[in-house]
């Protein structure tokens, strides 16, 4: 396979096969694999499906949360021929730092879709586990590729994918998160630690 899609799961099993009927819909000969974030952490289980992905040959990798999926039938091709090596879906205007038409720029990423071609995979691997369950992974992962000389900039997306490109129901705030509040407040003095520790890295991080 091309292009391959590794979905991250919790707990919500309906959400999840809302998801996957989506994700079939809009391209069938797609790999799609699934893993459950359980007891492991959202970094880990990125990893697993990151393994996964590679190990099946794809070239184009998009990392999703179950919650998300493409509105367009073309979906990957714009990101597959685009030259940027690495995207993300996001969003909010506090977060919008340039749109040149072409290129959306963030000064925060979402996590919720990740893009990533195969040459990006070996040259930086995968999310450092240390980040524990929830919180931060992707970030550093994102900050990692672009030290690495790898993508114009640490937070971007295109710009088609704000107007229509994908259905996230954290955006329309459709479903409850999995993380709770006091998770989510916990995790900030670890998260900001880890960010100083791993400031300016690119170095390869396992994920096999």
């Amino acid at each position: 396979m091309t292009v391959g899609v590794a979905i991250s799961t919790h707990k919500r099993p309906a959400v999840l096969a809302r998801a996957l009927s989506h994700w079939a819909m809009a391209m069938p000969d797609v790999l799609i694999v699934t893993h459950d974030v359980a007891g492991d952490g959202v970094a880990v289980t990125k990893n697993r499906g990151i393994d996964a992905l590679m190990h099946a040959g794809c070239e184009h990798l998009f990392l999703a949360d179950d919650d998300v999926w493409p509105l367009a039938d073309d979906w990957a091709s714009p990101y597959v021929e685009d030259p940027e090596p690495h995207l993300m879906h996001s969003w909010g205007k506090g977060r919008l730092e340039s749109d040149d038409g072409h290129y959306t720029v963030w000064n925060w990423p979402r996590g919720v879709l990740l893009y990533a071609e195969r040459r990006v995979i070996e040259r930086v691997g995968g999310m450092r586990p240390e980040f524990g369950r929830w919180g931060g992974e992707h970030v550093e992962w994102s900050r990692r590729i672009h030290h690495a000389g790898l993508s114009a900039h640490r937070f971007a997306d295109l710009t088609t994918a704000r107007t229509g490109a994908w259905h996230a129901l954290d955006y329309q705030r459709e479903v409850p998160s999995t993380v709770s509040e006091k998770e989510r407040v916990a995790s900030i003095e670890t998260r900001h630690a880890l960010y100083d520790r791993f400031r300016g890295s690119s170095d390869f991080v396992p994920y096999s």
